[in-house]
């Protein structure tokens, strides 16, 4: 694994890196929880996210976003709908913002092949967002874990619950 880690990071180094320059510092707070009821398939999820151009005070989004989520036995599938309320501000000295009110319908499917884990996430969004008519939009995410520690990824944290 160290040889794979070492022989990864140096073919990265042989490529140039262009960056933007940024002259504000920006940052993101981010809470993600589900609160599972006990010995039920059913949880809560939770989810609060600020964005901001600066450390604090410039605010870029504020996104609060709940739901109602049922896991299948198996741990490899999870369904969850829920409301979002999210708030946009503009960038720099402007104090306007605009707010958008959403709900939500999510299928997750995980996955444990060889050594990682996946996840893939398609959710459906209905938006509506000040003076705009209903806006629909879907995503799609795929979230890859691999094991610094182990050999497969799995057990408390991993990609694959057992105990749902």
């Amino acid at each position: 694994m160290k040889k794979l880690c070492i022989s990864i990071l140096l073919f990265s180094l042989q490529f140039p890196v262009f960056a933007q320059e940024v002259p504000d510092l920006g940052s993101w707070y981010m809470y993600f929880g589900n609160f599972r009821f006990a010995e039920s398939p059913w949880a809560i999820h939770g989810e609060a996210q600020y964005r901001d151009n600066k450390i604090l005070g410039d605010l870029e989004q504020l996104l609060l976003r709940t739901g109602l989520q049922y896991n299948l036995k198996s741990g490899q599938v999870s369904f969850l709908a829920g409301y979002a309320s999210i708030t946009t501000g503009i960038p720099g000295e402007a104090t306007e913002t605009f707010h958008e009110n959403r709900i939500y319908q999510e299928v997750i499917f995980r996955q444990s092949p060889g050594r990682v884990g996946l996840m893939h996430r398609y959710r459906y969004e209905q938006r509506w967002i000040e003076g705009l008519d209903l806006r629909t939009r879907f995503r799609y995410a795929i979230f890859i874990n691999v094991p610094l520690n182990k050999k497969r990824f799995g057990g408390e944290g991993g990609c694959l619950r057992t105990d749902l």
